[in-house]
């Protein structure tokens, strides 16, 4: 570098420039090279090498990526040891160079380098630290305890040398260490670190070093193990209540606040704390402090409650209905009909979307003004009246409208409306019948008045004024009395403040009335309220400082006969009282006068700060009026009634203390002995339970959770049947299961909570399983005991979904319990759910490892047929019910509907009420359907698919007559008759689990269909008829008796068909949908069974498939699959064409067959380019390319057959359906079928894969059947 000219250094003594230190390229991608995890990773060996250099790179490298979540130390081996060297160096020997007084101005540069390195690895440790992974690696580190232990006790807090050592140390303690470290009365000085923080938060006066201090101390002494170190007379205590008042330093008053929630929640520390002198100026802070909060919480809102204000124009423009005039009727009467209907509905009606007029008022208008001429001008009848209507208004409808009396109305129209001048001058004589014109004057109105007063003869005469009803009076009186008929010439003068309107009291209120003093008082136009409003939610210092009142409050009225409450729900406050136990706790009343005179002062101190609460804002009123508002000004008198006993001990537990605390004279064995003889308050012990956080459960209460876990396992284990401590503690584990499995936990962490750890889980869950396995098997058990054992293995194996702990359930086999809980049990409800309980075992990591799973193969192989009975017995009255919540919302059984159709029928013969139609129920009425009982389907689909024997025993009882009252329907008719209602409503809502419950229904039908024993019972005549879901139109035809069940179960295809074709389409049902439409054709052909049934249903439910796709392709969510079903379904009509005469019953169905194809043979015809533009690239996979050359021929065929039927239809000139089946008819009986290019034979179909996914939503409904 060139020094300028004026220098005022001679050149040879010119300051020599240090190099720069280079920057660190901090450039996209550049750190991905040095955290590769290589033994050989240069930051690793950089910081291992002592050379400065390199540990100045690496740790430069380090501070950046410290700040990175996703940065873990064990990616890199050796990164730990290495960054531990310097902070090692600086406690042992580098702390005490910074103390030399030669080194105070000018420190050596190795030196200062090597203390910067220290602070710098410190730095990277406590960042890093923060980072969950990171932290239980440091904290298991076996350099981490002693670098922190011995750093405390080495270095000073008040150096300020060391301070920010210090406070990297006291902050990676209190984040990786505090929560683990036991103090005990024998621990050395030097691993204790509370007198180094003791000592830091009473003398030092730094305030993040304070900060940092009592937070270690809090998480420190927050272990129940370490409560035993915290004394009444802590420096701790008397600092943070000297602290405490500096509300403008949030930090420094929330730490304090923690530190003295910690302390005080030990009982013992808590009544020698209401000893303490500034007992009440501590209450008048925390006080004072949740009323400084309150103000920065509220604002003043001013809000309008007027609501809808509905008014009127005070001179209002009159109409009525219009009416045909002279000329209007003169013109109308020569023209023909239907052209004089069409003129006249145009000139009497108007289009309206939400007007409605009844179809006899139509009839009656036509009827009324062309009857008179009828001998010259016919009528027309009744019915081409109403059916006219929609040639004049195309949106209108005929229609009925269904309830108690039916109504017959045509919607879309309304009458014509004329506008009437103002009638204030209109003459009303002769009652209205005075045809003359509005005069403009009342003088003029009074004149015409007077010539129909002079055309009366008679002396005396009553008043013929519209509705006037005054006695006849003479000629010379009625003079003067029609004056006060006549109005004011001007209208009365308003006040400057009325307004031009008229409010109304509601919406439907009609104005004007002829009585104006009966009219409602209308609501004010204008209403306002100005109230204080919180803004958000009270802030964490607000609510520890109300923890902390919470619990001195507790504390002062301990001994008392009972606290004050208010309700149920009070925040953890004493007094609520819910039932007397007869016992009482063994001294509870035996306190000494220290105590004593404690809690005197308590409740003083608590007196003194009552008037300062008077008004709380709205965030915290709920829980400071609960703890203030009753404490009676004497605190002398209080209710006679106390906490049971049950709550006041597990509220004990929850608090963290041991139970050698709670009940000093009763060993732990005893202790929970006299808790699980206790009545369950399961509403209370559900709810504490359900407020815990998952944070919560894997810190501070987990080992609370562990020992009642346990506990309840040993009780339940152990306990005789007759004793009722085995059903609490069955009842108590349930709980249990139920709230800590809700809270989204993994599979770690539930054997971290229940079991105590990775390491000791496998004994508490193998209790678990033991204890499940020899209550269901134990015959000799009350059953009820037994079903609380089943309810257990449901909640837990529900909850845990598919989650690793799960497997403990498949170490132990179940499966002969179950089978002896189910054939000993004679509850329908009990046998289903261990069923279910079974099933969900069974689909336990099924789709990875179902080979594994002993429930599937003992499923498979067991040959029980009492078993199955059973369960078959069980299920069908559980799946009614879920049908019966269909028929709920709309019935629709035969006999419903017959009454409905006949009644339809009869009012269609009349002829005021052609083209009436009658309404669906709404769609929304079944968005929670099914309900959970369907979920016993998921067993019946197990043993279906995967049992030899039990579709033998499905159909044992199908040929019996089940038809007569209080019998059940045999168990195949009530899953078809179930699975038309899920597949008829499957997308009502467009829920995942509705779905789900479609795609299982299906995969039953396909298990039913693929299983020739069941096939071959399904096609013989079935002893009683299959009720099938007709709650949406059109509606299908009414099983006749002695018809197969085969076609109830063809009807549910039909109904998926039909029913489900939206914008977001069900690709795979429709797959399995089609599967078992082919399965029926190609079994029924190979039996050569010709099946009675309207196949024209299925024709058109298929074709329209392919319709839909054509029309609506390129609105679908998405087109991946529907290649597939496009051509799986022309290989489904291909088949059921050239195979038609297998099963066809007659050659009319034949006929019909054909006919559906030419009706749909433009929807054919575009298939070819539909599958053009669907396919993307030639199949590489010989199978694949097979099955779309297969599905392009049959195409091809179908077209070609199509063709020559329909030119054959169009040469006989055929204009009419009956007519083009004579056509079809006529060549068929002629040359046969037309016989189209050969096409390889179908393929005969394949097995149906399993059900996944249901086993989610099988978990859920089956967790929601358990209490």
């Amino acid at each position: 570098m060139r020094l300028p000219q004026n220098t005022y250094y001679r050149n040879s003594f010119a300051p020599q420039q240090q190099p720069a230190r280079p920057a660190a390229d901090i450039r996209d991608d550049y750190e991905r090279w040095y955290t590769e995890g290589v033994p050989s990773n240069r930051m690793s060996l950089s910081l291992r090498s002592g050379i400065l250099s390199e540990v100045g790179w690496a740790l430069d490298r380090l501070c950046r990526l410290c700040y990175n979540e996703s940065f873990l130390l064990t990616s890199i081996p050796g990164l730990i040891d290495g960054l531990f060297d310097w902070p090692e160096w600086y406690i042992a020997e580098g702390y005490r160079h910074s103390s030399d007084e030669n080194f105070l101005f000018s420190p050596p540069h190795d030196y200062s380098r090597k203390r910067r390195y220290a602070l710098e690895s410190l730095f990277v440790l406590r960042n890093v630290a923060l980072y969950e992974p990171n932290a239980l690696e440091l904290a298991n580190h076996s350099h981490t305890l002693p670098l922190i232990l011995t750093a405390l006790s080495t270095l000073q807090h008040d150096r300020d040398e060391d301070s920010e050592f210090m406070l990297n140390i006291i902050d990676l303690y209190h984040i990786v260490a505090a929560a683990k470290i036991v103090i005990l009365p024998t621990t050395l000085p030097a691993y204790n670190p509370l007198h180094s923080l003791t000592k830091t938060v009473s003398q030092s006066s730094n305030r993040s070093m304070i900060i940092a201090a009592f937070t270690a101390l809090t998480v420190t002494l927050s272990n129940p193990v370490n409560t035993t170190n915290i004394s009444a007379d802590s420096p701790t205590l008397a600092a943070s209540i000297r602290y405490l008042p500096l509300f403008a330093d949030k930090p420094l008053v929330d730490a304090c606040l923690n530190y003295i929630y910690v302390h005080i929640s030990s009982m013992a520390m808590a009544k020698a704390f209401l000893l303490r002198s500034d007992l009440p100026a501590v209450l008048r802070i925390l006080v004072t402090l949740l009323l400084d909060e309150q103000e920065k919480l509220e604002e003043k809102v001013v809000q309008d409650i007027s609501g809808t204000i509905h008014t009127v124009p005070a001179v209002t423009l009159l109409t009525r209905d219009h009416i045909l005039t002279k000329e209007e009727l003169d013109e109308l009467l020569g023209k023909p009909e239907p052209q004089r209907c069409y003129d006249w509905m145009k000139a009497m009606f108007v289009a309206k979307p939400d007007g409605e007029v009844t179809q006899v008022d139509f009839w009656n208008l036509y009827k009324d003004v062309f009857s008179p001429h009828a001998e010259q001008y016919p009528l027309l009848v009744a019915s081409d009246v109403i059916k006219n209507v929609n040639a004049v208004f195309p949106e209108a409808q005929a229609m009925v409208l269904q309830g108690p009396v039916q109504r017959f109305i045509v919607r879309g129209v309304d009458r014509r409306k004329d506008a009437v001048a103002n009638e204030r001058f209109k003459c009303q004589w002769n009652r209205s019948e005075c045809s003359v014109s509005v005069f403009s004057t009342p003088g003029e109105l009074y004149e015409h008045l007077l010539g129909h007063l002079t055309a009366i003869e008679l002396s005396e005469s009553p008043c013929l004024w519209s509705t006037c009803l005054r006695d006849p009076m003479p000629k010379s009186s009625l003079r003067s009395h029609v004056l006060t008929h006549l109005s004011s010439h001007q209208p009365p003068t308003k006040h400057p403040s009325q307004s031009d309107t008229i409010t109304l009291p509601s919406n439907d209120s009609s104005y004007p009335i002829e009585n104006p003093t009966i009219r409602l008082p209308p609501p004010p136009r204008s209403t306002t309220i100005a109230f204080q409003r919180p803004l958000v939610d009270p802030p964490s210092i607000a609510l520890t400082a109300l923890l902390c009142l919470r619990i001195l409050f507790r504390t002062s009225f301990a001994s008392a006969d009972a606290a004050p409450r208010v309700d149920a729900d009070h925040f953890g406050f004493p007094g609520v009282v819910e039932e007397q136990d007869d016992q009482d706790f063994d001294g509870a009343n035996e306190i000494g006068e220290t105590e004593r005179e404690g809690e005197r002062r308590g409740r003083q101190a608590f007196v003194s700060v009552q008037k300062l609460l008077e008004e709380p804002n709205a965030a915290l009123s709920s829980a400071i009026t609960i703890t203030f508002h009753f404490i009676p000004m004497d605190s002398g008198h209080f209710s006679n009634q106390v906490t049971s006993k049950y709550i006041v001990i597990y509220t004990k537990l929850l608090e963290g203390l041991p139970p050698h605390q709670i009940a000093p004279h009763e060993d732990r064995n005893q202790f929970f002995t006299n808790l699980f003889n206790l009545d369950v308050k399961s509403e209370y012990l559900r709810g504490e339970l359900n407020r815990l956080s998952k944070e919560s459960c894997l810190g501070s209460h987990k080992p609370f959770l562990n020992m009642l876990f346990r506990e309840c396992l040993m009780q339940a284990r152990d306990a005789p049947h007759a004793d009722i401590r085995k059903a609490h503690a069955l009842e108590t584990l349930s709980i249990i299961l139920r709230s800590i499995l809700s809270k989204n936990l993994s599979g770690w962490e539930v054997m971290e909570i229940l079991g105590g750890g990775v390491g000791q889980s496998d004994d508490v869950f193998m209790i678990l399983t033991n204890l499940v396995e020899d209550g269901m098997q134990d015959e000799t058990a009350p059953l009820s005991i037994r079903h609380q054992g089943l309810q257990i293995a449901l909640i837990y194996m529900c909850s845990i979904g598919q989650l690793s702990p799960g497997a403990y359930f498949l170490r132990c086999d179940l499966f002969s319990s179950i089978t002896t809980f189910i054939k000993s049990c004679d509850k329908e409800r009990f046998v289903s759910e261990a069923a279910l309980l079974l099933a969900i075992l069974a689909n336990f990591h099924k789709s990875d490892a179902g080979k594994l799973n002993p429930y599937l193969k003992c499923i498979r192989s067991t040959q029980d047929a009492e078993l199955m009975r059973k369960i078959c017995w069980a299920v069908n009255k559980e799946l009614m019910s879920s049908i019966q919540s269909y028929m709920d919302i709309s019935d629709d059984s035969f006999k419903s509907i017959f009454t409905t159709t006949l009644g339809s029928m009869f009012a269609s013969l009349r002829s005021d009420r052609t083209l009436s139609t009658t309404l669906e129920p709404s769609r929304e009425l079944f968005k929670n359907q099914p309900i959970i009982d369907a979920v016993f389907l998921l067993p019946i689909f197990e043993l279906l698919r995967a049992n030899s024997l039990f579709p033998a025993i499905i159909v044992e009882d199908t040929s019996l007559d089940r038809d007569t009252p209080g019998h059940f329907p045999p168990l195949l008719h009530t899953i078809l008759t179930l699975s038309s209602y899920i597949l008829t409503h499957a997308t009502s809502a467009s829920s995942p689990r509705s779905l789900s419950y479609a795609n299982l229904s299906l995969h039953i039908l396909l298990a039913l269909v693929e299983n020739d024993g069941v096939m071959g019972v399904m096609i013989q005549p079935s002893a009683t008829v299959i009720p099938i879901c007709r709650q949406k139109l059109p509606h299908l035809p009414v099983i006749q008796p002695r018809q197969p069940v085969i076609c109830a179960l063809l009807d549910c295809c039909v109904l998926w068909l039909r029913h489900n074709l939206h914008k977001r389409l069900e690709i795979y049902c429709y797959m399995i949908c089609i599967q078992v439409c082919y399965r029926v054709v190609w079994s029924l052909h190979n039996c050569r069974s010709r099946l009675e049934y309207v196949w024209k249903d299925l024709w058109a439910a298929l074709l329209g498939l392919l319709g839909f796709l054509t029309t609506k392709i390129d609105s679908l969510d998405t087109t991946a699959g529907v290649e597939q079903i496009v051509r799986e379904t022309i290989v489904l009509l291909y088949l059921s064409l050239i195979k038609s005469d297998g099963y066809l019953p007659s050659p009319q169905a034949l006929h019909e067959f054909i006919y559906e194809l030419i009706r749909f043979a433009s929807i054919l015809k575009s298939q070819e380019s539909l599958l053009k533009s669907l396919t993307v690239a030639p199949q590489q996979d010989p199978r694949q390319a097979t099955w779309i050359k297969r599905s392009t021929e049959a195409l091809a065929s179908i077209t070609e057959l199509v063709d020559f039927y329909q030119g054959k239809v169009t040469k006989a000139n055929a204009r009419t359906a009956k007519a083009a089946m004579s056509v079809v008819a006529r060549e068929i009986e002629t040359d046969g079928l037309y016989t189209t290019k050969s096409v390889c034979e179908p393929q005969a179909p394949g097995c149906s894969d399993d059900v996944l996914g249901f086993a989610r939503y099988g978990c859920t409904d089956g967790l929601a059947l358990m209490p």
